[in-house]
């Protein structure tokens, strides 16, 4: 039985929304660098409307769907914590209005 041909995802971050998911998980990047953790300290599973626009860009979500699992994270330093007290805006390239991502 042959398979079928299999095609890689593309994931594309052009748009305003996909640079607005990139500039809010820089801000994690930035806090773990504070703390000194090192490559690996967080995974983190983007779901949900946020993972369907950079697959396919039909959907705008200004909500963040994931799954962030911490394994090297010093105690104290709270990323959901950190992620919801500051949304990321960004103009929607459809509507023009301005969009908060949280």
């Amino acid at each position: 039985m042959e398979l079928p041909e299999v095609i890689t995802p593309c994931v594309n971050t052009d748009t305003a929304l996909g640079q607005a998911l990139i500039s809010m998980f820089k801000s994690v990047e930035a806090e773990l660098e504070l703390v000194k953790a090192g490559p690996g300290a967080v995974k983190i599973i983007l779901f949900g409307g946020c993972a369907v626009h950079l697959y396919t860009h039909h959907r705008v979500s200004t909500d963040v769907d994931a799954e962030i699992y911490e394994a090297h994270v010093p105690e104290g330093l709270h990323l959901q914590t950190m992620l919801a007290e500051i949304p990321e805006q960004f103009v929607d390239e459809r509507s023009g209005r301005l969009m908060e991502l949280n």
